[in-house]
């Protein structure tokens, strides 16, 4: 049988999790810096009985409470007008570009390159080449994204009167030493709102990183829409998508459907309750120093390759030494690439280290140096 999840062909056969390990099925210990894409901040870790009890699942159910709402207020620094729920991060993007485009009455959304929005057929395309990213998908799909190389080239360049939002990640998955919403001043918010472009921040992959909710840069760009993944939730399938009060003011007369399989459901809000609450305790200075030191270690592993690796956003990536632009697509792939990410994989794995496919480098509360 043909396997087309390819998290499922790595190697080493992983067969469970503790802590910040991964192990194998012949008892070998990996140091695991990829958790989940990021989202076990706490490590790997047993469930118990009582994060079950919410009496009932069904697909979706008002297990919403006050507490709850007062967590959630604490993710960003705007008042929330609007908070939807699904069960992906990509899933969530996808809600908010089609949000975005109910309340604006414009059709397209801003991408800048080396961006990384999730799965959405409408996001897997390689800039401004439009060469598409994987099978099966028609090149209609990207008919209602425009790609940028920057910001710069978005304001210098864009047709506004056809924008209905503008997505970003404050840190690129691609590369996250570019702080992308750093470089939106004053100034260029002002034009945004002039123009009725919405800002949606992706914190799908930043989100809790370097503090509770989203990173200082989205906080300080004022974003009209906010999204996380699951992060937010300790790992499990979630995605939230949180509006501001006076966006929110303007979905009363909007009929957008919102509906998912599971989204919303008990089971999902008590587990993004739990964790938040945890994540609200968390000193993130833990989270910044595991992360340098866990970087330092792959660093000199790294040290005499043709790799190294790029940190921004609370996470970092392995990347080529002399980085080209004509050797990665929109989302840092490598062209012909996957030989050459199995071999910084290899490197890594034979130091007992962990690391997925897409060379991502997430930190938990472990610190590899001590363990």
């Amino acid at each position: 049988m043909h396997i087309l999840n390819s998290n499922l062909k790595s190697t080493p056969n992983l067969v469970s999790g503790s802590g910040p390990f991964l192990i194998s099925e012949n008892g070998e210990k990996f140091f695991d810096c990829w958790l989940g894409s990021g989202t076990l901040i706490f490590g790997h870790e047993k469930l118990s009985s009582s994060m079950y009890e919410t009496n009932f699942l069904l697909p979706e159910g008002n297990y919403f409470n006050q507490e709850f709402e007062d967590l959630i207020g604490k993710t960003v620094d705007f008042e929330i007008g609007a908070v939807g729920f699904q069960t992906s991060g990509s899933g969530a993007i996808h809600r908010a570009c089609r949000l975005a485009r109910a309340v604006t009455k414009k059709d397209k959304i801003a991408i800048i390159s080396k961006f990384w929005h999730g799965s959405d057929d409408a996001f897997l395309f390689e800039g401004n080449k439009s060469r598409i990213l994987s099978d099966g998908i028609p090149i209609e799909s990207q008919s209602n994204s425009i790609f940028f190389q920057d910001l710069k080239e978005f304001f210098d360049k864009a047709d506004f009167s056809e924008i209905a939002g503008i997505l970003v990640e404050p840190n690129q998955g691609a590369d996250p030493s570019l702080d992308i919403l750093s470089e939106l001043d004053s100034n260029k918010r002002k034009i945004l709102v002039d123009n009725r472009v919405l800002l949606i921040a992706d914190e799908v992959i930043t989100g809790f990183r370097t503090r509770f909710g989203s990173t200082t840069s989205s906080r300080n760009a004022k974003p009209d829409i906010v999204v996380f993944g699951k992060a937010i939730g300790g790992g499990f399938p979630i995605g939230i998508v949180l509006v501001t009060k006076e966006l929110a003011a303007l979905l009363k007369e909007q009929a957008i459907f919102w509906g998912g399989t599971f989204s919303a459901s008990p089971f999902q809000i008590k587990m993004m309750q739990l964790n938040l609450i945890r994540l609200l305790a968390l000193d993130f200075r833990i989270l910044e120093k595991n992360l340098n030191e866990l970087i330092a270690r792959i660093t000199e592993i790294l040290n005499g390759t043709q790799f190294k690796v790029a940190k921004g956003g609370g996470f970092g990536r392995i990347i080529l030494e002399k980085q080209d632009d004509k050797q990665s697509s929109a989302r840092g792939f490598l062209e012909n690439g996957k030989s050459l990410m199995q071999t910084a994989r290899n490197i890594v794995e034979k130091e007992k280290i962990y690391i997925n496919t897409n060379l991502l480098i997430f930190p938990s509360i472990y610190n590899i140096n001590q363990v």
